[in-house]
């Protein structure tokens, strides 16, 4: 008959070292970083604890390492990040990673709509695999011939069936509770010129506490930055919002192929690859089916100048 030996005390205490430290390992959303230290929020008991990296996951001197919006596996007895997994996707300005939608933020005055603006950003919103949602503020600020004429000018908006809402600065529950279900269960974050009132639109959409608001600069009739870091803030269990530093300027991706543009303008699929040219760029070519589109449909018009705003802006500019 067998018998066997009982452990080794040091086996022993080993072993229920590793079960201790595997206990105290779990998973959170990275939700802020302050000063190399980042706030982490538990998957399953919704606390957060402040930890740091440590190994191989710190890189001297690069702010990459970690972000908010990052997935991670963290100790809680060490207080240490121990994996970092792979990112969905990653905005440098506003630094996030693994949004889902984008609230496109533009106020109808002071600052007035930009379309090359709001092209830019749907663009960068569909090439970051989001989703968009525009939502244009201070339509209480027009008189009636402008808000016809505002609303002339994003009416493509419905053809490439991307949602808008108009807020007033009042802000009517109905308003506010379209956003609430669009963003529900997701992470997603606000982009958007300075002093359109995204840091104003987050504060009612939550009520943890409130982001700093400022005023618009008089001389510019710019915003004035109110808000310096990315943090990601959890307005229910399954849904987060990340209040962001405003656009200073819109850096479109390296793209060297027209046809890599779909991946920001999906709604354009239908006009590629129908020209005469397989290199048609769809702007000087004869025999383009794009153009040719919308010349018959002259409703298709605001979508091609969205085209035009993309492609002037990525490819013309390094000739």
């Amino acid at each position: 008959m067998l018998q066997c030996l009982p452990e080794h005390p040091l086996i022993l205490q080993s072993r229920n070292n590793f079960a201790h430290y595997k206990e105290a390992t779990i998973l959170g959303k990275v939700m802020e970083k302050t000063q190399g230290f980042y706030t982490v929020l538990s998957e399953d008991t919704k606390t957060q604890q402040q930890v740091k990296l440590i190994g191989s996951l710190k890189r001297a001197n690069d702010r990459l390492n970690c972000v908010p919006g990052d997935s991670v596996r963290i100790n809680e007895i060490e207080g240490t990040i121990q994996e970092i997994f792979p990112r969905k996707n990653l905005f440098l300005r506003p630094l996030i990673a693994n949004v889902d939608k984008v609230l496109i933020v533009l106020s109808a005055k002071e600052p007035d709509l930009a379309l090359d603006t709001l092209y830019k950003l749907l663009f960068q919103t569909y090439y970051n695999s989001a989703l968009p949602i525009i939502v244009i503020t201070k339509c209480d600020l027009l008189t009636a011939s402008e808000r016809k004429t505002l609303t002339t000018k994003v009416q493509f908006l419905t053809q490439i069936e991307v949602p808008a809402i108009f807020l007033h600065n009042s802000g009517s529950s109905e308003e506010l509770s379209l956003l609430k279900e669009f963003i529900s269960n997701s992470v997603s974050t606000t982009a958007g010129p300075s002093g359109v009132g995204k840091s104003t639109l987050i504060n009612r959409l939550q009520t943890q506490r409130e982001a700093a608001t400022g005023v618009i600069s008089g001389r510019l009739k710019r915003g004035k930055h109110t808000t310096t870091l990315s943090t990601l803030m959890a307005l229910d269990e399954k849904t987060y919002i990340c209040d962001t530093p405003g656009f200073l300027s819109l850096n479109l991706p390296e793209i060297t192929d027209v046809f890599q543009l779909l991946s920001g303008m999906p709604f354009l699929e239908t006009f590629f690859g129908k020209c005469k040219y397989n290199n048609c760029t769809h702007t000087n070519e004869p025999h383009c089916f794009f153009k040719k589109s919308v010349e018959e449909h002259p409703t298709l018009q605001p979508i091609y100048d969205f085209y035009l705003t993309i492609y002037s802006s990525i490819f013309q500019k390094r000739r």
